[in-house]
């Protein structure tokens, strides 16, 4: 994890110095996947003012500067829909997001008023960092935590089928409602919820409350629910999106499949936290490098691939999330060993890209690469539709027509 970080001095001093400077310019003879599905050989975008002009299979405008892809695969910026940002940190974590190929990110849970700050001094052009995304927490019900457990992510009493459950008092919609206004005055673009439901759905009418407040400030309303259960429940409760994959259950079984997929919402990958990972010497890890086989979520890495992929069969928009706080490139190699198992690569392009832009809430400006949006892009050593671990060959980055990395 260590090595990942270690350019992040470097490049934001390169960048400082000007090396991100905007420019119109056009990239040549590139094999370019445009995030809709489609794929043009020994391609050329053209870009000017931050923003995509073309893309084809022409020359490039005379007088324009050229970079020459020499056959490398471009392709639109990377989107982590799912992420948790040390508000310490983040400002200098930022270049180590540019650097894995990352131009916007969604921090689902951290401090509202650092990371507005940080975003004002990156759009402001400070220094360099992808698009941040904001996430302030509203309560709905008041889960009981095992002695000293605080995250319920952690203690995944989401287990507990929910027949089984104890009832849980949920928080009084209009508390719900100040929760909300308060975030979005403090500058947040979503509001998070964690969810492990009641048996009889007490906390249903404050989700629903809490999503009428979220997008009468044009907030969207982003659930975690882990369970198939609890997804259902999100699902009555108005969620805009599935911030998890239900890895705690089968989504095959009672009617769940077609009720989640009818919900016609995106929902986030978020595989590999789950997934155990065995090095040479067959030392297993699994969430937050716990030891293999760690208890607590033994059984997701065979429910979550499983449901990922019948959900995509049924045809819901699934994006790229890792809920993940360490290095975006290790996370990125993390992600795709559990998505190999049930993905090819084309799915996973398509799902960094224009479906992570779609549940981050950026489709209309970025995640494709087609004329009037944003100039995020990303060249690659190799093709990831044939291999998908390509994408951790990153050479060069643009956000907004800024190169922001270039490592050719």
């Amino acid at each position: 994890m260590k090595s990942a970080w270690a350019f992040v001095a470097a490049a934001t001093l390169l960048a400082c110095a000007g090396v991100a400077r905007a420019q119109d310019l056009a990239i040549t003879h590139a094999h370019l996947l445009d995030g809709t599905g489609k794929v043009i050989d020994d391609g050329t975008l053209v870009i000017a003012q931050g923003r995509v002009v073309s893309i084809g299979t022409g020359p490039a405008p005379k007088g324009t500067k050229i970079i020459d892809a020499g056959g490398r695969t471009v392709m639109p910026g990377f989107i982590d829909a799912h992420r948790h940002l040390n508000a310490a940190t983040a400002p200098r974590d930022m270049q180590a997001f540019l650097d894995a190929g990352f131009t916007t990110v969604l921090d689902a849970l951290s401090n509202v008023d650092a990371l507005a700050a940080l975003r004002q001094k990156i759009e402001a052009g400070e220094f360099p960092g992808p698009r941040l995304r904001i996430s302030g927490f509203v309560p709905v019900n008041n889960v009981a935590m095992p002695q000293g457990v605080t995250d319920a992510a952690r203690a995944d009493p989401a287990r507990v089928p929910i027949g089984q459950r104890k009832p849980i008092a949920p928080v009084a919609p209009e508390a719900a409602r100040a929760m909300v206004r308060a975030a979005a005055a403090k500058g947040a673009d979503n509001i998070k919820t964690v969810l492990v439901a009641s048996p009889d759905g007490a906390e249903i009418a404050t989700m629903q409350a809490v999503a009428d407040e979220a997008h009468k400030a044009r907030l969207r309303y982003i659930v975690h629910a882990t369970s198939v259960d609890d997804t259902l429940v999100a699902i009555a409760g108005k969620a805009d999106v599935l911030m998890h994959m239900p890895h705690i259950g089968w989504v095959d079984e009672n009617g769940a499949l077609a009720r989640i997929a009818g919900s016609h919402l995106p929902i986030l990958t978020t595989l590999g936290v789950f997934t155990p990972y065995f090095g040479p010497e067959g030392d297993g890890v699994m969430r937050d490098m716990h030891a293999f086989p760690y208890e607590a979520t033994l059984h997701s890495a065979g429910q979550g691939p499983v449901n990922a992929r019948l959900l995509w069969n049924a045809g819901m928009t699934l994006a790229y999330g890792t809920d993940t706080s360490f290095s975006p490139r290790e996370s990125l190699r993390h992600e795709l060993l559990a998505l190999g198992s049930v993905f090819s690569g084309a799915d996973v392009v398509a799902m960094l890209t224009h479906n992570a832009a779609i549940a981050a809430g950026v489709a209309d400006e970025t995640g494709t690469l087609e004329p009037g949006k944003a100039a995020d892009v990303v060249m690659l050593d190799g093709d990831p539709l044939a291999d998908m671990f390509a994408t951790l060959s990153v050479k060069l980055v643009l956000r907004s027509g800024k190169v922001v990395t270039d490592r050719r």
